[in-house]
């Protein structure tokens, strides 16, 4: 999206302006109170057609309805992708994954770790304070013999093995079970926590939701080597570490300090549908808890699960941003369409922003009160002052978050047809741009090209 502000009494500069933002554009206009706002549209742009759109706008992603299952906490490695079936005749994808995970740590294994922002200053010494016991009678809990294991292939590391309080565990190959509420689970090579047999055997992920040091009182978080996969590796909880402590970017480090839950995934290096490269890189990559700033984030519909959400570090905060508005506001719950999923935009060689983490589909809010407000049901399109509560609702969501720099792109349902059931929000960067009936963001300087989708 390429904008530009122009004063009315230079409407006879539109060639110029035109010309500098680029011949082969649409041209779509509003007028408020300060003049008009033209917006030069590269429509080649605008074909992104539900990035993430469930199969029905009334559907679940509950395992009840037939939809995706929410039997694990989070995801595999790599691909991740959002939790829903894709219309294919609109958009090109990867092939789509639930962001719950299916129910055993799986998925291609050719990632490598980047656990963090190299840039950033890693604690690397945090003490094992404040830690709290998680996954009881499932992989990673505290247990006295095997028989505290009782899901499939379980035993217990003992205490007198070296694991504090004993750890449910279960061989593995490379991938391990998970479940839903529990902490995600990671296959080590047993050797490297002082075990010989099995092989391989499961921990946990470092979870800071479930612990403010990632892991339970007496094991360390550390970088570990995934079992018959060593270029995968995972911050996980294992006992007995000289060098015990957890690295942390300051992006991470500002989460835990805002009270938001996570555990961090590897850089998937995604290949997008239709692509030859591992074209979407995403370093402080991270599962995060759905329940940010007291407002929870359900899949597809007001019925739907609570997933975890899968977003790059610095978009998790911009959530968090949005939540804290919402919640005065009264909003109880949003309704989202998903967040990372490697792909173009439909019909072009762009990648969406959802490729790194970084934007989400928004498609209803769902207030204290127990009312919904669906944005294609909700929204009244073309109103300057909304008469329903809901369309007042949406309006001050979309002037909100542009006011106080939220996101640096709002897509709302004025934006194209393909729009008209969700928001679009992003952190492009570089760009400061919402589009709406009643204001348009202004560019700060000549032309600005954000990925508008």
């Amino acid at each position: 999206m390429r904008s530009c502000r122009l004063h009315p009494l230079l409407l006879s500069m539109l060639c110029i302006a035109l010309s500098a933002c680029g011949s082969d554009a649409e041209v779509s206009s509003a007028v408020d109170a300060t003049g008009l706002d033209l917006y030069v549209v590269d429509s080649s742009l605008a074909q992104d057609a539900y990035a993430n759109r469930p199969p029905s706008d009334a559907g679940s992603v509950d395992s009840q309805s037939g939809g995706w299952s929410d039997t694990q906490a989070s995801t595999p490695d790599v691909p991740l992708v959002d939790s829903f079936v894709v219309d294919t005749a609109v958009q090109d994808t990867a092939t789509s994954q639930p962001d719950s995970g299916p129910t055993s740590d799986s998925g291609a294994s050719s990632d490598t770790a980047s656990n963090g922002d190299a840039g950033n200053s890693p604690d690397t010494n945090q003490p094992q304070t404040n830690a709290k016991e998680f996954n009881q009678g499932f992989i990673g809990g505290s247990c006295a013999s095997n028989s505290q294991c009782s899901y499939k292939d379980g035993f217990c590391a003992t205490a007198s093995e070296g694991f504090p309080k004993g750890m449910c565990s279960a061989p593995c190959s490379k991938f391990c079970p998970d479940q839903a509420s529990m902490a995600t689970t990671f296959c080590v090579t047993s050797s490297e926590v002082g075990v010989q047999s099995p092989p391989g055997m499961c921990t946990v992920r470092c979870d800071f939701g479930k612990s403010p040091t990632g892991c339970r009182p007496g094991y360390s978080c550390v970088k570990m080597k995934r079992y018959n996969d060593p270029a995968t590796t995972m911050l996980a909880c294992v006992p007995g570490k000289s060098n015990a402590g957890v690295t942390l970017t300051a992006c991470q480090k500002q989460l835990i300090a805002r009270g938001v839950g996570f555990s961090t995934l590897p850089n998937p290096k995604a290949t997008p549908k239709g692509g030859s490269s591992p074209l979407c890189q995403i370093n402080d990559f991270l599962s995060v808890e759905p329940t940010l700033a007291g407002v929870d984030f359900r899949a597809s519909s007001p019925t739907g699960s609570k997933l975890k959400l899968k977003l790059k570090c610095d978009f998790a905060h911009a959530l968090v941003d949005m939540a804290e508005e919402l919640k005065k506001k009264g909003v109880k719950e949003v309704i989202h369409w998903g967040t990372y999923n490697c792909r173009y935009i439909g019909g072009t060689k762009t990648l969406s922003e959802h490729s790194f983490a970084n934007a989400i589909d928004i498609a209803g809010m769902k207030m204290n009160d127990g009312s919904y407000y669906s944005v294609l049901k909700a929204w009244e399109k073309g109103a300057t002052s909304p008469k329903t509560a809901g369309g007042q609702v949406l309006k001050w969501f979309a002037d909100t978050m542009y006011a106080k720099h939220v996101f640096n792109v709002i897509l709302t349902p004025e934006y194209n047809a393909a729009h008209a059931d969700h928001f679009h929000v992003d952190l492009t960067p570089g760009s400061w741009f919402k589009q709406s009936f009643t204001s348009f963001g202004e560019a700060h300087a000549g032309c600005q090209h954000p990925e508008a989708e």
